[in-house]
């Protein structure tokens, strides 16, 4: 009798537990945290500002995040006379970037290798953004945080190869997008997704 006292008890027990964790609450009644949202011109979680919002998190990710303005560089893009086959497309920075680091023999000294070696804000999964994804942090950044941004007379690489001899970069000053030789040294913003 006492242990089928002890066993109905377990049972209720079990029972509570169950729902408190299917209703999303713990045993001091506080909710599952939810994901946290982003705005455009919000810190990210690596400290740089939000520029995209897809509206959803297909693909393993909805935002878009450029790195801390103390990370930018000058660089040069890559080799003149490589052809590598990359995209314009926004969400194709990221492979853009990692086509360009396999395939240049000059490695060390391009704006694709920088972004694929920085560690900042604690995270390491920075890219160059392609030619779409460099007028998203333009049209959504540079027109409002300018102070974020080097001014007139500067251009950001993208990691989109225009031919042989040229690559796609952005001017911030005016968000002019131009075929630039591949040995200019233009500045480098990192950017990433989570």
């Amino acid at each position: 009798m006492q242990r089928d006292r002890w066993t109905g008890l377990a049972g209720v027990f079990l029972v509570v537990v169950l729902a408190l964790i299917l209703s999303g609450c713990t045993t001091t009644g506080s909710k599952i945290p939810e994901k946290e949202a982003y705005t455009i011109g919000s810190l990210g979680p690596a400290g740089g500002l939000v520029f995209f919002d897809k509206g959803d998190a297909s693909g393993g990710w909805q935002y878009m995040e450029a790195a801390p303005a103390d990370t930018e560089m000058l660089a040069r893009w890559g080799t003149t006379g490589l052809e590598v086959d990359t995209s314009v497309d926004l969400g194709s920075g990221e492979a853009n970037t990692k086509e360009l680091v396999e395939q240049d023999p000059a490695w060390n000294e391009t704006a694709a290798v920088y972004c694929t070696n920085l560690m900042a804000g604690g995270y390491n999964d920075w890219f160059l953004p392609s030619k779409e994804e460099l007028a998203l942090l333009f049209s959504s950044l540079a027109r409002t945080n300018r102070d974020t941004f080097r001014g007139e007379g500067f251009a950001y690489w993208s990691s989109s190869s225009y031919d042989g001899e040229r690559a796609w970069a952005q001017g911030f000053s005016n968000g002019v997008q131009g075929k630039v030789e591949k040995e200019e040294l233009l500045v480098v913003r990192a950017v990433r997704v989570f």
